[in-house]
């Protein structure tokens, strides 16, 4: 009943927005196998997704799934685990080509103990793993698994870590440091100075954050200090229209469109594309996900303006592409 109710929204959705042309890629099942994504049901539900009766000094704990989703340039679909700790690549016919998870020697290595914060893949295939607060350094591994590199502006042994990174256009990556300060990695090198929104093709920053339930405010500038450079700064508040629970800036495309992902309530999401004068182009409507697992992640943007939905569904999580021709 619940992958036909998904079934009817999505045709509901490509109904409303026919530009679009929507396609299911794949379905990988939930299970321990290879082929499989791990997935854990909330503390205090049975093997039916039903609660359980448990005393009232205890709550429902949100099951442990993919954590998130990434698409590189030759169409490979990627998918990581923080509660679980794997890594696990696929392509478009749903074969496995990575599965990097417990239990190996070189991920143990690698990772220290079963958890992966975030993740990135470049244009070689080149895969960026961020551990903190164990490792130091960001972890580089190719599609075999293997160890290629370790990434710390600082440099290894120095005594500072790295707190996170960020993923940008032009393979650019943004680490900020545990000394708080913000580098730019570009063709191998480090480059002191750098901001964590998105840096586009154009070599603008570009950030969207809710200012209060019903507004939305987008920042572009071009200097990483812009406290030192105000006049750069350009800032412009958008009205929404309605109740706004989440918003996110999922990235921005090669034409410099600004995607952003929105949540109006639990089960009511949406990715909103905004044109470079910050006016409302286009708009999907995601389907509720109904899964007794409660899981979802969020959708992925690739530099072409193509958007992949992720939907946690019972039977799997269910890969939905959305183009236009």
């Amino acid at each position: 009943m619940r992958l036909l109710l998904y079934i009817i929204s999505l045709m509901f959705a490509a109904q409303v927005l026919a530009e679009f042309t929507i396609t299911e890629i794949l379905v990988i099942p939930w299970g321990d196998g290879q082929n499989e994504l791990k997935i854990a049901l909330p503390h205090g539900l049975d093997d039916q997704g039903t609660p359980l009766d448990y005393s009232d000094d205890t709550y429902e704990i949100l099951g442990g799934g993919p954590s998130q989703g990434f698409v590189d340039e030759a169409n490979n679909i990627y998918f990581s685990s923080y509660e679980h700790g794997y890594l696990k690549a696929f392509d478009q016919a749903g074969r496995l080509i990575l599965n990097f998870s417990p239990g190996q020697a070189v991920y143990d290595t690698i990772i220290g103990n079963n958890s992966i914060d975030y993740f990135c893949v470049d244009s070689l295939a080149r895969i960026y793993i961020l551990k903190v607060p164990d490792r130091p350094y960001v972890a580089v591994i190719d599609t075999m698994g293997d160890l290629i590199d370790k990434l710390n502006p600082d440099g290894i042994g120095s005594g500072v870590g790295v707190l996170t990174f960020d993923y940008n256009s032009k393979d650019r990556l943004t680490f900020l440091s545990s000394d708080k300060e913000n580098y730019l990695y570009e063709n191998g090198e480090f480059i002191p100075g750098a901001s964590s929104p998105w840096l586009a093709v154009d070599d603008y920053y570009y950030s969207c954050k809710m200012i209060d339930l019903s507004n939305l405010r987008f920042v572009k500038y071009s200097d990483p200090d812009i406290n030192a450079h105000s006049n750069d700064l350009t800032e412009v508040v958008v009205p929404y229209g309605s109740s706004i629970l989440h918003a996110n800036l999922l990235g921005v495309d090669d034409n410099l469109r600004l995607f952003v992902f929105i949540t109006e309530s639990a089960t009511n999401a949406r990715v909103q594309i905004y044109s470079t004068s910050y006016e409302l182009a286009d708009e999907i409507v995601l389907a509720p996900c109904f899964n007794k697992y409660h899981w979802c992640i969020w959708p992925f943007v690739r530099a072409d303006g193509t958007i992949y939905e992720f939907r946690c569904l019972d039977d799997g999580l269910h890969v939905i592409r959305w183009s236009k021709e």
